[in-house]
């Protein structure tokens, strides 16, 4: 299998995790999964077999994004957990919390936005994203090339002129669309929580979703294909909420691009992109 394929296990403030796979390398975008056991299960609805895992990406150190039971997985069969500082730190905590002891030595390893690695078979870049903590996003190609290429930001306080050139040309992109303005506003949320939310450290709600990608749109040469909307609230969306409130801010006819929405608690679409012949110089 040489695509280069995307899938989402999870994602919402229940827990985030998706599998990135591309030639004999699988790489985890963040292990926030509630139980091993659902992690297990996950994986194996997805097809992924276990010891073909060869690293964990974390994009920041929120509990969702980097839970006990994902980082023990890790630990229990040696996968390296990647993610800034403040990431390792609340892995580091709560293992010592859980299991009794330090992690194992060279387990956790220190990845800083901007920085580019090359794990086996994929080639991933950082890239700082608005929040309130910090927080990178990912952009996966196969190693060796060009195309094609994925851009993944799942919490996104803001997405401003900084952001534009990370997402452009992708082929596929996979961006949070946390809430919709209405249902927020109306919620019963206290006002210091709804504010969070809205805030430039806090979620991106459906519209400037989509005016952004309408955005990245216009701006590529290369158009995305598909655009999955991330990390939808429980509480302020729902899937046509972000489908619909995305597709009309993005100015986007329909058949311009496959848009889904991932699932809170299920295995989402699998995303293919075939390999291409750009390679780079």
């Amino acid at each position: 299998m040489n695509d280069l394929v995307f899938r989402t296990l999870g994602s919402g403030s229940c827990g985030n995790m998706s599998v990135a796979r591309c030639g004999s390398t699988t790489i985890l975008i963040d292990i926030g999964l509630k139980s091993q056991r659902m992690i297990r299960d996950r994986l194996d609805e997805a097809g992924i077999d276990v010891m073909s895992i060869t690293a964990a990406l974390i994009s920041h150190s929120h509990w969702d994004h980097v839970s006990y039971p994902g980082v023990k997985f890790c630990m229990d069969r040696g996968i390296p957990i990647l993610g800034q500082l403040d990431t390792l730190n609340k892995a580091t905590e709560v293992f010592i919390a859980n299991a009794g002891r330090m992690p194992d030595h060279g387990t956790l390893q220190l990845v800083r936005p901007g920085q580019r690695l090359v794990i086996k078979d994929i080639d991933v870049s950082t890239f700082a994203v608005s929040h309130d903590v910090p927080t990178v996003g990912f952009v996966l190609r196969p190693a060796g090339m060009e195309f094609p290429k994925m851009t993944v930001a799942t919490d996104v306080g803001e997405a401003g002129d900084d952001l534009v050139g990370h997402f452009i040309d992708s082929d596929a992109i996979f961006i949070e669309s946390n809430y919709n303005e209405q249902l927020l506003r109306n919620s019963t949320r206290g006002a210091m929580d709804r504010a969070r939310v809205k805030s430039g450290v806090g979620h991106l709600c459906n519209i400037d979703a989509g005016r952004f990608i309408g955005r990245v749109y216009n701006l590529s040469a290369r158009k995305p294909a598909n655009v999955t909307l991330m990390h939808l609230s429980s509480d302020h969306n729902t899937p046509d909420h972000a489908l619909a409130d995305f597709m009309q801010a993005s100015g986007l006819a329909a058949e311009a691009l496959c848009v889904r929405a991932a699932p809170r608690e299920a295995v989402g679409t699998e995303v293919r992109l075939a390999l291409g012949p750009h390679r780079r110089l």
